[in-house]
């Protein structure tokens, strides 16, 4: 199928229309980076992510034979960073949709545990891990693959604490 000359300009007017009223908002709303990458406009990889300081830190893959809900909530205050994290259980994580996660600034970092080889929203990649890592600090927040001492996936008190310190948020706490 083919449009009329004078159809096709008017379909692409309204596309500039509804691209530059994006555009509008989401510098108002401080996330014109991640505009930038979405459209391919020649930004750097390096600035294409941006979060704020009540963004939370997304746990994916809790398994609670290995920690518990109140030592995550302990490990967060000891951090003096209570309530800024969320949690996806392993169960959870198979109806998780990772485009939730594209270019959102609601989460600084994700620590990923034990998950799903499969996921919602993986498209043609072999895993859900796999994505998250490609477009990590460009597409998603900052990952951390987090590993137990035996480097299985897996999230303990001590690899979670860890990732804590590493985490993109805190870094733009103590900067």
């Amino acid at each position: 199928m083919q449009l009329a000359a004078d159809r096709l300009m008017e379909m692409l007017e309204e596309l500039f229309e509804r691209i530059k009223l994006e555009a509008i908002m989401e510098n108002r709303t401080g996330n014109i980076e991640t505009f930038k990458v979405k459209y391919d406009l020649g930004e750097t990889q390096e600035a294409a992510y941006s979060f704020n300081e009540k963004s939370k830190i997304l746990i994916i893959g809790v398994n609670t034979a290995s920690i518990k809900a109140k030592d995550i909530q302990g490990i967060f205050k000891a951090a003096s960073i209570p309530e800024q994290f969320e949690i996806i259980s392993y169960d959870e994580a198979k109806n998780f949709n990772l485009k939730k996660l594209e270019y959102t600034t609601a989460y600084s970092d994700i620590f990923i545990g034990t998950v799903p080889h499969s996921m919602k929203g993986m498209g043609d990649m072999s895993s859900g891990l796999l994505k998250l890592e490609e477009g990590s600090e460009v597409i998603y927040p900052k990952l951390h693959v987090l590993r137990k001492e035996n480097k299985e996936l897996g999230i303990n008190k001590t690899n979670l604490k860890q990732a804590i310190q590493k985490s993109a948020l805190m870094k733009m706490r103590a900067g």
